[in-house]
C-alpha cells in the first residue's frame, strides 16, 4: 500500500510514430532521470477506439499519458524539467 500524495500532475503528449514515444520515455527515465509515476502509451488503433468509446476527438497518433506524484513543489520541478529536455 501507498500513501495519497500530497500532489498529483498529468501530462498527454502526442507523437508523430510510436518509435518518437518509445524514446521519449527511454529519454525521460533513463536519461533525464525524471520520477514518473505511471506512464501509458496508447497507438493509433487504442486512441481510435478511446474516441469511439468515449465520443472525444484526441488526435489518432502515438500517445503517451503521464502521471507524476509528490509534494505540490517536486511535482512542479518534475514537470519543468520535462518540458525544458524535451526542447
Amino acid at each position: 500500500m501507498h500513501g495519497i500524495p500530497e500532489a498529483m500532475s498529468a501530462a498527454v503528449c502526442t507523437f508523430d510514430d510510436l518509435q518518437g514515444a518509445v524514446e521519449t520515455v527511454i529519454e525521460t527515465i533513463q536519461l533525464a532521470g525524471v520520477p514518473v509515476a505511471r506512464i501509458e502509451l496508447l497507438d493509433e488503433m487504442m486512441i481510435r477506439a478511446v474516441n469511439q468509446y468515449s465520443k472525444l476527438s484526441l488526435r489518432e497518433t502515438p500517445t503517451l499519458f503521464l502521471e507524476f506524484h509528490g509534494s505540490h513543489s517536486a511535482v512542479q520541478e518534475h514537470a519543468d524539467d520535462g518540458r525544458r529536455d524535451r526542447r
